[in-house]
């Protein structure tokens, strides 16, 4: 059912990006389907808002678990408490 959920969001955000309508229908079986192309049977243009695409923030310095990180890691300062033992 999680895979169902997620493929059918996949569908609906390319499917927007690329301008496309999108439709909401009924199968034969009384399914719920969301398609751009809802041949003979009757359908519900849906109308969804535009999609807000935000650019990924570039990563700077060492990533995680990269060999420059292990180097500063193992150049940190440490801490050693002397009493109580």
């Amino acid at each position: 059912m999680t895979r169902l959920l997620a493929a059918l969001c996949f569908a609906l955000l390319t499917a927007a990006a690329s301008g496309a309508p999108i439709y909401k229908t009924t199968d034969a079986n009384g399914n719920v389907v969301y398609t751009d192309d809802p041949g003979d049977r009757p359908a519900e243009e849906l109308d969804l808002p535009e999609l807000t695409i935000v650019p990924a923030t570039p990563i700077v310095g060492p990533t995680p678990g990269s060999a420059e990180a292990l180097v500063d890691a193992e150049l940190a300062p440490t801490v050693t408490l002397l009493t109580p033992e």
